[in-house]
């Protein structure tokens, strides 16, 4: 309620200060005091300004997207939530000491719990690409005691999987589809927990659910053209792979394209 109320007041205040410098000081200084107010509102509102041109070039030149987080960044004003998500973008496109000093600064300064948690899952991404694969499962290990959502779900059984601990990431990926099987990730999870134990029919059934959904990113296609390779569906494997390539590759999978290339090759050297 106080929030609120505070909102309101931080928008209906300025209109009372001009309309009181016009109606008292007549238009010069009531065009003074409204100079005044825009420069102060781009001053304080600049961070988002730029934090805003940032996601509007994103996709579109990455390199801008970059410049503008930056200059928010260098305000010395942005927010917590936008340098968290100014260092996943880091992590994303592998600029991991800027995306390390970033989360140091989050973990420095006063901040909500949801952004310090938010940022412990940042951290073990980063630690995952430091090669500190252990101390990333640790981390979510303990953060997921106290903070659950699809995110932390989806990092911890991928996290698990690349370890090579089947099993466990089996019965963990189990447990993330109970709290939300819709989560493309999560889905993606459990179908390779089965791959890797064998059990190809149940993860084909996964897959096929979930293409259902038409994921937008490569690893679910590769991971499901290995589990139709693993049963002899060599076209359907094949028109996956490929399907895999036509999207983007991130610093956040562990697979590149030139995996993809050599097992499309691979399964085509054999149809």
């Amino acid at each position: 309620m106080i929030n609120k109320m505070q909102k309101f007041a931080s928008i209906i205040l300025p209109f009372i200060i001009v309309w009181f410098a016009f109606s008292k000081g007549g238009l010069q200084l009531g065009f003074l005091v409204s100079l005044a107010l825009i420069i102060i509102n781009i001053v304080i509102y600049l961070p988002n300004i730029y934090v805003s041109l940032a996601n509007f070039n994103y996709k579109k030149n990455n390199q801008k997207t970059f410049q503008y987080l930056e200059k928010a960044y260098k305000t010395g004003k942005m927010k917590p939530k936008h340098i968290l998500y100014y260092s996943y973008l880091c992590l994303r496109e592998c600029k991991t000491d800027k995306a390390e000093r970033l989360l140091n600064v989050i973990f420095a300064h006063k901040r909500s719990p949801e952004i310090y948690n938010q940022a412990r899952i940042n951290l073990s991404i980063l630690l995952w690409k430091q090669n500190k694969l252990d101390g990333a499962i640790a981390l979510l290990e303990d953060t997921i005691k106290e903070y659950k959502s699809s995110i932390i779900y989806g990092n911890l059984g991928y996290f698990l999987i690349l370890k090579g601990e089947y099993k466990k990431a089996l019965d963990f990926n189990l447990e993330a589809y109970d709290y939300n099987q819709e989560d493309a990730v999560i889905s993606d999870n459990l179908a390779q927990s089965y791959y890797y134990m064998g059990l190809y029919q149940k993860s084909e059934e996964i897959y096929e659910e979930l293409m259902k959904k038409n994921p937008q990113f490569p690893i679910p296609h590769y991971n499901y053209a290995k589990t139709l390779y693993a049963q002899g569906k060599k076209e359907k494997a094949a028109e996956q792979a490929r399907l895999a390539l036509s999207f983007p590759f991130t610093n956040l999978i562990d697979i590149t394209p030139d995996d993809v290339l050599r097992f499309l090759e691979t399964v085509e050297n054999e149809l």
